[in-house]
């Protein structure tokens, strides 16, 4: 069994505190006063009880939280194979002193003896004993003499070994105390000298004590005297008290006789009131559940609305759906008509002349595109004649002149013809070219167009896109303007309907909300209300029969109704109660009935019998008398010969001092035969266990010894091997050295008893006088120890928790 995390909700010092631990090695490292040994308390203390200050076992010490803080205790979490242990143990003001403990298996609580029951039901006493490893214990053995120690070691193997040895101890020690051959002192020794010396007393006198034997045999005489009137006595009372039964008897015959005539023969059946009880009842709880839901129905009832309304509000919520498309509808239609005109504005802008012939006619389209036309056929001639500049002619002439007056032959006639000739001709050309540019103004006039850039073709398609687009705003407008008028429609049987303002999609969907849940309102009233309607005819059909069935069941019974029933009871109960009382009056006469039938005329001599009697008692009870008092004057001589007669106090003394000389001798006895029990017992449970122990135990001692010892063997006593091979006795080892070897030991019958008692050993700065040598070696046994059982380490020394082979777990920077 696994200790898999400590959890401490209030504990000494310690508060809220969790520690996840592994299965085989933890390491709690602090400086002193960390919380190392509150926390190895509070392991034990969780298993098996918070003793406190007023218990002085071992290591139950006062761990009360420091602050005011409750509850005191915490949780213990173990595994157990597939399975998990929970110990919670807590302690308040008003519990016992062990706390309150809870079990928990797998998350379910059970009894404790089910976690007991598995770690074989130890108790805290064994489990600091043989599992805690401390300086209490090493204290210990450190104040035990060598033989004594030697026995600590042997009787290791053996259960509570610590105590018994103890107990035989204490046994040994207080028979000594009894009895010595050659001692003074002891109560025996004193006893037999005071025997010795009583009886010379009471040999030296004895005449008075022969009178005395006279007058305490007459006392016999007179006290047998006594007793046998007494007898006489006794049977006279014994006769009297017969004869008042037989008289107390005629009484009570005479009552039975009374009783008897009493008697009626009623004919009622119990079965038949039963079961008209029962059928009452049943019609009851039936007409109470009746008028329970024809109470609900009629509530149902003027819940439920009209057929037609119903149909009204399903049709609306029905149209939900269609109302939606319609929302969806207008919003793309608006953003259809903003994307439209936006798209007309833009051609509009990209295009101003657009407006400029929308408004024209057909014809006037036709006229417009023939006069530009003309214009662009005279604007692409006169860009073909001003090839040449009317500049041109005049300085070909001007060339011609100059030749003249430098070349002698005509070629400057034939440059100066054709310049003059080309002069004339541009200047006509130029005419022709100023009456075109007055058709062009008159046309800009006009149309206030630019001839030149002007493309009609493009204007008028972009003119018929923007007309078709214009065309689509309309229509889109016409069909918004219709799904409004729709949904105004709705809104307004909606409004009807629910008597609210609908004002906009959102109360729409809200109403429509209401009247989706009131329809399944509405559909959960009528199917309560037609179940409810099936359910009042089943009880009204079971309420019919079981009437009938009342009223077969008073026919059978012969009776009217339930008061009459009643009635015929009481009369029966009557009956039954005088029955009773016959037959008891009959079982107390017995077998005497028919006797006293024929005594009840023999009433007067039963008195004079009685008469009788009561004198014989008087006269014996006055014998009796005067014996008391003939035996109180004979014992008032025997006293005064008693105080004068020192025989019979010294026997009576010496009858004492035999007495206590045999309770003492008994006790002295037995004092010795337990202390001889107890060794032979713990001889018998060492030679079981310890041979078993010393395989693994001289493993673990020679680690801790850094392999100087090898061997342990065990002959007519425990010694230890050298690696020389030489034997050494216990009694003969250093301190240190014995410290090692009981640890061994004790290590070795923990691992030995696992099989059926696995817990986690607790070593609490056990090591703190080991030397550095020695805590090496204490590190390997550790690591081979925790490879077969889980261990937790609680240190205040950095380099042994720093060397064992796992993570550290550090207190002084938890606890403060």
């Amino acid at each position: 069994m696994k200790l898999t995390k400590i959890e401490i909700i209030h504990f000494g010092k310690i508060s809220e505190k969790n520690y996840d631990l592994k299965p085989d090695l933890d390491v709690f490292f602090g400086e002193n006063e960390a919380g190392k040994s509150t926390t190895v308390a509070f392991i034990k203390q969780i298993m098996f009880g918070f003793h406190l200050k007023n218990n002085k076992s071992a290591f139950f010490e006062d761990y009360f939280p420091l602050s005011k803080a409750s509850p005191m205790g915490g949780r213990l979490h173990f595994q157990d194979g597939e399975h998990e242990f929970i110990l919670q143990r807590t302690y308040a003001s008003g519990d016992s002193k062990k706390g309150s403990l809870k079990v928990y298996l797998d998350g379910q609580e059970v009894p404790e003896n089910v976690f007991f029951d598995k770690i074989k039901n130890i108790d805290g006493d064994f489990y600091t004993d043989s599992f805690i490893f401390n300086q209490d214990m090493l204290t210990q053995v450190n104040s035990l003499n060598q033989n004594e120690l030697m026995e600590r070691i042997y009787f290791l193997g053996a259960a509570q070994s610590n105590k018994l040895l103890a107990l035989r101890k204490d046994y040994a020690s207080h028979a000594a105390d009894l009895f010595k051959k050659t001692g003074r002192k002891p109560i025996i020794n004193q006893l037999i000298n005071e025997l010795t010396a009583k009886k010379s007393e009471v040999s030296d006198i004895s005449n008075e004590f022969e009178s005395y034997q006279a007058l305490l045999l007459q006392i016999k005489k007179l006290e047998s005297e006594q007793k046998q009137k007494q007898a006489q006595l006794v049977d006279i009372n014994k006769e009297n008290q017969k004869l008042l039964l037989m008289k107390q008897k005629i009484k009570n015959f005479d009552e039975y006789q009374e009783l008897q005539k009493q008697q009626k023969n009623i004919a009622f059946s119990p079965e038949l009131y039963d079961q008209a009880q029962s059928l009452s009842l049943e019609i009851k709880n039936l007409q109470a559940s009746l008028d329970s839901k024809m109470q609900y129905v009629d509530q149902l009832q003027k819940q439920l609305l009209l057929q037609e309304q119903v149909k009204k509000m399903q049709a609306l919520v029905d149209q939900k759906a269609e109302f939606l498309q319609w929302q969806n509808e207008v919003s793309q239609l608006k953003r259809n008509i903003q994307q439209l005109n936006d798209e007309i504005a833009q051609i509009q802008t990209i295009n101003p002349d657009i407006s400029k012939i929308e408004n024209l006619t057909p014809e006037q389209v036709s006229n417009l595109r023939n006069e530009l036309q003309t214009l662009k056929s005279q604007n692409t001639n006169n860009t073909q004649k001003a090839a040449i500049p009317n500049w041109a002619g005049w300085i070909i002439a001007i060339v011609g002149l100059i030749l003249a007056f430098a070349m002698h032959n005509f070629v400057w006639l034939v440059l100066m013809l054709i310049g003059i000739g080309l002069s004339i001709w541009t200047n006509r050309e130029s005419k022709d070219k100023g009456a075109e540019v007055d058709q062009k103004v008159a046309f800009e006039q006009k149309y206030s167009l630019n001839s030149d850039t002007f493309d009609l073709d493009s204007t008028l398609n972009l003119l018929y896109q923007i007309q078709a687009k214009q065309k689509s705003v309309l229509q889109n407008e016409a069909d918004l303007e219709n799904l409004n008028s729709q949904i105004k429609e709705f809104e307004v049987q909606l409004a009807h309907l629910l008597q609210v303002n609908v004002s906009n999609q959102e109360t729409v969907i809200s109403s429509l909300r209401d009247l989706t849940q009131e329809l399944t309102n509405q559909t959960q009233i009528k199917s309560k209300f037609e179940q409810l309607n099936q359910e009042i005819d089943h009880l009204k059909t079971q309420l019919k029969l079981q009437k009938q069935n009342l009223l077969l069941t008073f026919s059978k019974a012969n009776v009217q109704d339930p008061a009459e029933f009643d009635e015929l009871r009481k009369q029966a109960n009557i009956q039954a109660k005088l029955k009773l009382q016959l037959d008891t009056i009959r079982n107390n006469l017995g077998d005497d009935l028919d006797k006293i039938k024929n005594l009840e005329s023999e009433n007067n001599s039963i008195d004079q019998k009685l008469a009788d009697l009561q004198k014989q008692a008087v006269s014996y009870q006055n014998e009796i008398s005067d014996l008391q008092a003939k035996l109180a004057e004979i014992r008032v001589k025997q006293d005064n010969l008693a105080d004068s007669n020192e025989l019979f106090n010294k026997k009576q003394e010496l009858a004492t001092l035999q007495s206590q000389l045999q309770d003492e001798m008994l006790e002295y006895l037995s004092d010795l035969a337990v202390s001889n029990w107890i060794g032979r017992s713990l001889d018998l449970a060492s030679n079981e266990r310890f041979p078993k122990m010393l395989v693994s135990a001289k493993e673990y001692f020679k680690l801790l010894t850094g392999g100087r010892y090898v061997d342990l063997k065990l002959d007519k006593k425990l010694v230890v091997v050298d690696d020389q091979g030489k034997k050494k006795e216990v009694q003969y080892l250093s301190r240190g050295t014995s410290e090692q070897l009981y640890f061994a030991l004790k290590l070795a019958f923990v691992e030995q008893i696992a099989d059926e008692i696995s817990l986690p050993i607790l070593i609490d700065d056990a090591f703190v006088n080991f030397d550095n040598q020695r805590t090496e070696y204490i590190v390997k046994l550790i690591d081979k120890l925790s490879a077969k059982m889980q261990v937790l380490i609680f240190t205040n020394r950095k380099e042994l928790a720093s060397d064992l082979n796992s993570s550290v777990i550090n207190l002084s920077s938890e606890v403060r």
